[in-house]
């Protein structure tokens, strides 16, 4: 299928209200029950990769169910940077399918010309612990319903976000029953 620009939608605008009036004023988590085809995974990397290319020095995850749902989520991102003129891209240091980094990929070059040092990393939610040790600015859970342990994935990811205005939490999914993290 061709690639469009974005337009939010409905829902997406909602979303993004929300987000903005409370990221303001400090550390912002926001709960997605959605359903199939809003645009919710979309807005959400939309959000991310904006952070990453435009704002130096920031750190995003994006935790999905199971790889496969991590690389797609992670490939709406690679997406908005391939789809970019050459002018507005960033130096980018590495690209794969676990990380997306802006800087300077020369060592000698990073020195003066450093380039954003913002990046987005993949994580799959099979382990419990994905992004324990790392502090991030900006977190997408993805499908958090379908997260083998979402509660201990979630207890060990929060201190991880630093409790700043700016810094966000987006968790969406789709209804997945009533035996879960989600639902609770």
């Amino acid at each position: 299928s061709d690639v469009v620009r974005f337009n939010s939608n409905k829902v997406q605008r909602h979303i993004n209200r929300i987000l903005d009036d409370s990221v303001r004023k400090q550390r912002t988590i926001i709960y997605v029950l959605k359903a199939r085809q809003t645009g919710i995974s979309t807005w959400t990397e939309g959000k991310i990769f904006h952070r990453v290319h435009f704002t130096p020095n920031q750190r995003t995850a994006v935790i999905a169910h199971d790889y496969t749902g991590s690389e797609n989520v992670y490939n709406m991102s690679r997406m908005f940077y391939d789809n970019l003129s050459p002018e507005w891209q960033p130096l980018t240091k590495y690209s794969t399918k676990k990380q997306l980094v802006f800087e300077n990929p020369s060592k000698a070059g990073r020195l003066a010309a450093p380039g954003l040092r913002s990046r987005i990393d993949v994580f799959t939610a099979g382990r419990n612990t994905s992004g324990r040790s790392f502090n991030f600015n900006a977190v997408h859970l993805s499908e958090f319903a379908y997260f083998n342990d979402g509660q201990k994935l979630y207890e060990s990811l929060l201190p991880a976000v630093p409790k700043s205005p700016g810094n966000f939490v987006i968790a969406e999914t789709t209804a997945n029953g009533v035996d879960n993290f989600s639902y609770g």
